[in-house]
């Protein structure tokens, strides 16, 4: 399946929807309107991720992501009642903010938040969710998506909590 690399002319693409898989899905028609290709790298970034890693630099590893042809993610804290987790996945299917210390820079991980990715994304693919999984980790796993997590970038995770 033939796919770009590198496009010179970047395309912004917002996609908004009745539900999340809407959106995404929106996202993934547009950008097949505008290129020739099955897929691209793509840089995906949710509306609630703030980037807090200055411009130039996330541009160095982004061409570094691009020159080691990896597919990265990078770490945002997620919050359920047992405490602060990460957006990265782990083995045991849970991984806690502090332990994110523990892993290397470029480790491989099981799957991630798309709140941030950059990689390869297949423009035909429809998303969805289960009972027990979000559209992300589907996603990751129905395309085989080797993910790789670097911790240079750093981002917050904006959410409003109504009491």
């Amino acid at each position: 399946m033939p796919h770009c690399l590198w496009t010179k002319k970047p395309e912004f693409v917002y996609g908004v929807g009745t539900n999340i898989c809407g959106g995404r899905d929106l996202i993934l028609k547009m950008i097949k309107e505008r290129i020739d290709f099955d897929s691209c790298r793509m840089l995906w970034l949710d509306s609630d991720i703030w980037i807090r890693t200055p411009p130039e630099e996330l541009a160095k590893y982004l061409r570094e992501a691009d020159e080691k042809n990896y597919n990265i993610v990078a770490p945002y804290r997620r919050a359920d009642m047992k405490g602060a987790l990460s957006s990265i996945g782990h083995t045991d299917g849970v991984l806690y903010w502090d332990a994110l210390a523990t892993l290397d820079q470029y480790a491989k991980v099981p799957w991630a938040g798309l709140g941030f990715y950059y990689g390869i994304t297949p423009l035909n693919y429809k998303f969805y969710m289960s009972g027990e999984f979000s559209e992300d980790y589907h996603f990751f796993y129905d395309n085989k998506i080797e993910l790789r997590v670097d911790k240079r970038i750093e981002l917050s995770h904006y959410k409003t909590v109504f009491i």
